[in-house]
């Protein structure tokens, strides 16, 4: 293992071609047909221009900046910014837009759409100009829908990204103002802190502790960069440690990074929820490709039933196939599908839960295990400050004052510890007599936050505040007090108390002069809603699970306090175990929370519960939490998080609480029933029509026209879009795509309403006898065909009452579109049934109406077989879930069909919300488990490897 100054040297020779680690670590190819030997020569010349213009402004003063931006150091006026944003543009980097006529027409192109096109070309080969123009009108109906859908759909997408879109401090008027990052121009002062992405090209105007910056996305460094008042930040660098104050000098497509995306692409690599939807296709058109083989064979090869075929242009074999493509193919499922998840993801943005990748809303469905920080998540985050413990000789006042001093006075650069401290501290005209010279902020590597402060006589001396047993370690009267210091901090976490060091060094040149004063018990009481959100979680089938860098005992109390189990394990417990190791992953599946957390630690539970196979959702805030919210099947930035754990999360909350992420759960999973419904109506009307008109062709050779199918998809399908916004509950337990199940229910619901179908027409087409009993006219062929159509709308349609419901279809209402939806359908359904076409299409399958008596006839049989539906639901559920789980399809088929155009919303995800940051060192992934957890696990290792550097330990950490 090379030591750290190697990997520096590795990346220092990289800096050379920084796209070239792009591409490494983010899966990037470079875009065009090119041969690769142009492309690669056309970088490097690229990369050459970069870097001279980036040395060129590494070697500018600030004051030759400023002289160049025509600007100073206090920032800019607002009319000022105004005529710079008109000048430069806004700080974003342009996305490609589509072409409309493109994005219509791409709705043509999918498999599903394919199989209507070979039938559409079948029809004109077979003289059939009619049938031709009709399926060419469903497609152009499907593709008018589908566009208006997802236009509709994207407006949505654009309101979420907006809320994510990120955030500036910049002084403007000489106050300090956020604004959006977009409005930031080249001369503004904009300052930027612990996790903070930064959003321009940028001088250091100044800096506030030791600054590091990790550039490793741009420039390949392996280690963050130390930065300097002078050196240049680029857009896209992530904050590792410090605050700084930058002067602005490049925005969007100007920014290295910004050219840079010019030679990057998205990854082509799929996500689950287009593996779903192409298994579901692939299902359908198998399904139906093998009922038409069958049909064609019996129908060619047996002379004796006589079917007619005198001609290409007079083949009824043929033409009466069509009837089953047409009829079968749910050619306004991935529509359905893709516009139902944008909706609920907009929906769940209302419940302060934006989704940042759009299939984690699958994901959040099927989440069992949830791994929750314990500040500002189970408790209030307000802080509560109590009497302070002092050592021998120092009073509790002189305590809290040079906690005080410590803080970071700035009320908009300050954290919940800083604003209690100081609002505790009773001496505030004492505070204001302190002039603050150097902050060094708090972050997770030294625990602990350091001013250096002068009075008006001259006096400089340090203070400290953070975690006590760092703040004891590195005092110099640590031998007195430690062991009476140790006992008090235990005291304190008992009772729920956070203990927090003080320490001041009279002697600011003298490291080791620092004399610890007290400790300060606050306390962070849990919210009120906690306790009863557990509970819900937990009947709903989620186990929830504390992560905090509080104390065990802290923990452990605060777990008492909102009835969680008191099994918390601490670090020193994880760190010591083989972490890949099966006891390892037993041990973190059976613990109900973690104590004393590090960022590694955080990563390495979200990877042993998935290892006993958990779909796991992990909450954060700190930069350091990006590893495990990319690792988790869920990562959850809470609100307030940095913008680095913003950028590497699935979801961000924008309100505080348990409840949010519950809520969240609970719309997720109202999602996935919807999808799963409409999943399970598009099979099973798959399944149904293919075999009923199969059998009543081979067995009785009874023809349809095309024009039934047709008909048929424009008045039920098109009314299935209305299932996006359907009322459904959520389940009690978490959902997840069983397709085994899915396709066996479909079949044995289809078999059932195809059993149904073929019993009337025997009795209508064989018996005489209810012609008698119901007192109803004789019916010709052309008017059974009415009357089976009708039966086949009405039925199923109405299945879709029962298949969104988990269990009898009266147990919960549907909502009022899907039954207006469903009532417009039928009632024209009823009306082409009782009056017809007047025997159109003319020839051996025309269509007449059947009259009102077999249309009130049809509906009550209709309304017979629905009835018994459930128990046909229910029944067929439990015979598949009993069945062993088997693969289908076959690897072979899976690779076969893998690269086929399936359209969904994946799509728009990538080129809509995969850009909600455009400015950002954790690309986001949007390609299989196995990839994303592979970027979790590099991004893992150079965390930890970032942190010992930032900590001063330059030991390598070992590979995971």
């Amino acid at each position: 293992m090379p030591s750290s100054t190697e990997q520096r040297g590795e990346g220092d020779k990289r800096d050379i071609k920084p796209e070239e680690k792009a591409k490494e670590e983010n899966k990037i190819a470079s875009e065009g047909p090119k041969d690769p030997a142009v492309k690669n020569a056309e970088r490097k010349g690229h990369v050459d221009e970069e870097k001279e213009e980036l040395d060129e402004d590494q070697n500018r003063t600030i004051e030759e900046v400023c002289e160049g931006l025509k600007c100073g150091k206090d920032g800019l006026s607002s009319s000022d910014a105004e005529g710079r944003l008109t000048e430069y543009g806004q700080n974003v980097i342009e996305e490609k837009k589509q072409n409309p006529v493109l994005q219509f027409l791409g709705f043509m192109w999918n498999p599903l759409a394919w199989a209507m096109e070979v039938a559409a070309i079948a029809s004109v080969i077979l003289g059939d100009y009619l049938d031709f123009g009709l399926i060419l009108g469903l497609l152009f109906v499907n593709s008018c829908i589908s566009f208006f859908e997802e236009h509709n759909a994207s407006s949505a997408i654009a309101e979420l990204k907006n809320q994510l879109a990120p955030t500036a401090d910049v002084k403007r008027d000489g106050k300090w103002q956020s604004i959006e990052a977009a409005k930031v121009v080249p001369g503004d002062v904009y300052r930027i802190k612990l996790g903070d992405i930064i959003v321009a090209d940028g001088k250091i105007l100044a800096a506030h502790g030791q600054c590091k910056v990790d550039q490793a996305a741009l420039t390949g460094e392996s280690l963050p960069a130390n930065k300097k008042v002078g050196d240049v930040v680029y857009s896209g660098s992530g904050v590792k440690q410090g605050d700084m104050e930058l002067l602005v000098t490049k925005t969007g497509e100007h920014t290295f990074f910004g050219k840079a995306t010019a030679l990057l692409q998205e990854t082509g690599e799929e996500g689950h929820f287009q593996r779903v939807l192409r298994s579901i296709g692939f299902f359908c058109i198998s399904f139906i490709a093998v009922f038409v083989l069958v049909e064609l064979l019996v129908t060619f090869l047996a002379p004796a039933r006589g079917y007619p075929c005198a001609g290409v242009h007079e083949c009824y074999n043929i033409d009466n196939s069509l009837v089953l493509i047409v009829g079968g193919v749910p050619i306004a499922m991935p529509t359905v599908l893709s516009v139902t998840m944008a909706i609920g993801a907009y929906k769940l943005s209302k419940k302060q839960a934006i989704v940042s990748r759009l299939t984690a809303v699958e994901e959040l469905a099927a989440m069992d295990i949830l791994c929750s920080d314990k500040t500002g998540t189970l408790t209030q985050n307000k802080l509560t400050v109590d009497q302070p413990f002092c050592v021998e000789g120092v009073d509790a006042k002189k305590v809290q004052f040079d906690a005080a001093l410590a803080c970071k006075r700035d009320a908009e650069g300050s954290d919940a510890i800083d604003d209690a401290l100081i609002k505790f501290n009773e001496d505030k005209e004492g505070i204001a007599k302190w002039e603050v010279l150097e902050f060094i902020p708090f972050n997770s590597e030294t625990k602990r936050a350091e001013s250096t402060v002068k009075n008006g006589e001259g006096k400089t001396i340090k203070v400290t505040k953070g975690a006590p047993q760092i703040i004891l370690e590195m005092s110099r009267n640590q031998a007195e007090i430690s062991d009476v210091m140790e006992k008090k901090i235990d005291e304190f976490a008992m009772g729920g108390y956070r203990a927090l060091g003080v320490a001041i060094n009279e002697t600011p040149n003298d490291e080791k002069g620092w004399f610890m004063e007290g400790v300060i018990p606050m306390s962070d009481p849990p919210r009120e809603d906690t306790k009863h959100t557990i509970e819900e979680l937990q009947k709903k089938g989620i186990r929830v699970k504390m992560v905090t860098g509080d104390q065990t005992a802290i923990a452990k109390e605060i777990a008492r306090r909102i009835g969680m189990g008191d099994n918390i394990l601490k670090n020193a417990t994880i760190s010591k175990m083989d972490t890949d190791s099966p006891e390892f992953y037993k041990l973190i599946d059976e613990s109900d929370g973690f104590a004393q957390v590090l960022p590694e630690n955080k990563y390495n539970i979200v990877k042993a519960l998935q290892g006993r196979h958990h779909t796991v959702g992990m909450t954060g805030d700190g930069a350091n939490d990006a590893p495990a919210l990319k690792r988790a099947d869920i990562g959850i930035a809470v609100e307030g998080a940095t913008s680095a754990a913003r950028a590497a999360a699935d979801i961000v909350l924008v309100a505080p609480g348990l409840s949010v992420i519950a809520d969240a759960v609970y719309g997720a999973r109202q999602i996935f029933q919807r999808m799963q419904t409409y999943t399970i109506y598009a099979v099973t009307s798959t399944v149904r029509l293919v075999m009923t008109f199969f059998f009543l062709t081979v067995c009785w050779n009874f023809y349809f026209p095309t024009l039934i199918t047709i008909i048929l998809a424009v008045c039920n399908d098109g009314t299935m879009i209305s299932i996006a916004k359907d009322r459904v509950l959520p389940s009690d337990y978490p959902d997840t795509w069983n397709l085994q199940v899915v396709f066996g229910k479909a079949i044995i619901i289809g078999g059932y309403l195809t059993g149904s179908t073929i019993v009337l027409f025997a009795l209508v087409y064989n018996c005489g006898f209810l012609y008698n009993w119901f007192d109803l006219p004789s019916l010709l062929d052309n008017q059974v065909r009415m009357l089976i159509y009708l039966n086949i709308s009405v039925t199923g349609l109405g299945t879709i009452f029962s298949v969104r419901n988990q269990h009898f279809f009266f147990s919960n209402r549907p909502g009022v579109l899907p039954v207006i939806a469903f009532l417009i359908a039928q009632a024209a359904a009823s009306c082409m049934a009782a009056y017809g076409f007047r025997g159109y299409p003319y020839g051996p399958y025309g269509l007449q109406g059947c009259g009102w008596g077999w249309v009130l006839f049809v509906w009550l049989w209709s309304i017979a077989i629905l009835l018994p539906i459930d128990f046909v639901k229910l029944g067929a559920e439990d015979v598949m879930r009993a069945i062993p789980q088997v693969n289908v399809p076959s690897n072979f088929f899976h690779n076969m069909i893998k690269k086929l155009p399936w359209r969904t919303r994946d799509n728009l995800n990538k080129h809509v919300l995969s850009e909600h940051y455009h400015h950002k060192p954790h690309f986001k992934t949007t390609g299989t488990r196995e990839t994303k957890f592979a970027a979790a696990d590099v991004e893992h290792r150079r965390s930890i490897q970032i942190n010992r550097a930032t900590s001063g330990k330059s030991a390598p950490p070992k590979s995971t």
